[in-house]
């Protein structure tokens, strides 16, 4: 009976979730990991924009409940929006892009004082800076870096940009 238990909560132990990087926990990173099935949560009414690598185009989104959820990608095909449209709703998102594949779960945020992420960007092994991966540090994404930098900014810098 037990090893029936397990054998049914293994396939939930491989999925994983987006980590808070270095600053605003809403900016969030995650390792790619061919095969893995990254958890995105997120609440009715709010947005998250996911980043994928640079160097690829999305080819192709599966949406298994287009009903409860939104996903859209930006026109270079390098990032998608993501929205839950109903609340309670869970699905799953699959993303083909010209370099990789991605699996994701769509599910409502679990625990509503956690702050949803906003931005989550995926980080690549092959493009890790060494500088984190030598710490344990999670490197931002992107848009999330060049985020937290406008924000740093003095608001006639941030006009200029």
């Amino acid at each position: 009976m037990s090893l029936l238990l397990l054998a049914a909560a293994a396939p939930l132990t491989a999925q994983v979730r987006p980590v808070p990087g270095d600053g605003d926990p809403r900016l969030q990173v995650v390792d790619y990991k061919e095969g893995q099935i990254v958890l995105l949560e997120a609440i009715p009414g709010y947005q998250m924009m996911v980043e994928l690598g640079s160097d690829e185009e999305i080819e192709n989104v599966a949406l298994g409940d287009g009903g409860a959820w939104q996903v859209t990608a930006n026109h270079r095909g390098d990032r998608l929006f993501v929205k839950a449209v109903q609340a309670g709703v869970s699905t799953n998102l699959t993303v083909v892009t010209t370099a990789r594949v991605y699996a994701m779960e769509l599910a409502p945020l679990a625990d509503p004082s956690l702050p949803m992420a906003y931005i989550v960007s995926f980080r690549f092994a092959e493009a890790a800076p060494a500088a984190s991966a030598a710490n344990g540090a999670p490197a931002v994404g992107q848009a999330a870096q060049a985020a937290a930098d406008t924000a740093a900014l003095p608001a006639s810098s941030a006009e200029a940009r």
